[in-house]
């Protein structure tokens, strides 16, 4: 399976998930990654951000790694 794919996929299984979280992340992590998203594909910026969430963060009750992932990356493409 491509990345590519792979990425629609766990999108695509998560966002029924995102519906009803909201996340507060740190304003320097979001501005990282969208500075690195002015010079890099989407695919690295997205690989980094799964790598950042599984050495980095630590989900709470209820939460997942991969609603971290889609939160973070929906925050730096979308806000």
């Amino acid at each position: 399976m491509t990345t590519n794919a792979l990425s629609k996929r766990i999108n695509k299984l998560i966002t029924i998930n995102y519906i009803t979280m909201k996340y507060n992340w740190n304003e320097e992590t979001v501005e990282h990654f969208r500075f690195e998203s002015y010079y890099e594909s989407r695919c690295k910026i997205e690989n980094r951000i799964r790598e950042f969430v599984e050495i980095d963060c630590n989900p709470e009750d209820g939460e997942s790694e991969e609603d971290l992932v889609y939160d973070l990356i929906k925050t730096v493409y979308d806000d």
